[in-house]
């Protein structure tokens, strides 16, 4: 007797196969059904995150200079955040020798992904001394790349 399994294996990959018990196994009538791969894209979104995935690695070398990169799904606009203008034309050359069909922005941010980061690292870490609250969300917003917090009330006391 077999029996249909369906098995999701990460984000993007559902299995298909089938399951034979241990006296299916042995009857020589039994023909095993090959497993398949099936992209899972729920979103419709899995090509455009594959070109927005080559296009960073494209800007790699401006990692110092990263205001990371926005995803506007509704506009279907990747927005390419620099903190100097060099980088931003730098960005803009690499963009444009991609040969990429989506829709690029570039914007002059002030401050650098790494940089906010860093800041973000270090404020959360003693978030209980300040807030006395648990962090939920934390967010960088276009063009001022301003930081922004969401907190939730805990039931513990926070340390002194």
């Amino acid at each position: 007797m077999g029996m249909r399994v369906v098995v999701v294996v990460g984000a993007g990959v559902v299995l298909v196969g089938s399951l034979v018990t241990g006296a299916a196994a042995d009857e020589r009538e039994v023909t095993s059904r090959a497993e398949q791969v099936v992209p899972l894209d729920v979103t419709g979104d899995a090509e455009l995150s594959v070109e927005r995935d080559r296009l960073a690695g494209l800007l790699k070398p401006l990692a110092a200079y990263d205001g990371a990169m926005l995803w506007s799904a509704s506009a279907k606009t990747l927005t390419v955040q620099m903190t100097t203008a060099a980088a931003l034309e730098h960005a803009r050359s690499i963009i444009g020798k991609s040969a990429t069909g989506m829709h690029v922005r570039f914007v002059q941010v002030e401050y650098s992904a790494m940089e906010l980061q860093a800041l973000a690292d270090r404020l959360l870490q003693n978030q209980h001394r300040w807030a006395g609250r648990q962090v939920s969300a934390a967010a960088s917003t276009p063009p001022s790349t301003a930081f922004c917090c969401r907190s939730i009330p805990t039931t513990s006391t926070p340390p002194h």
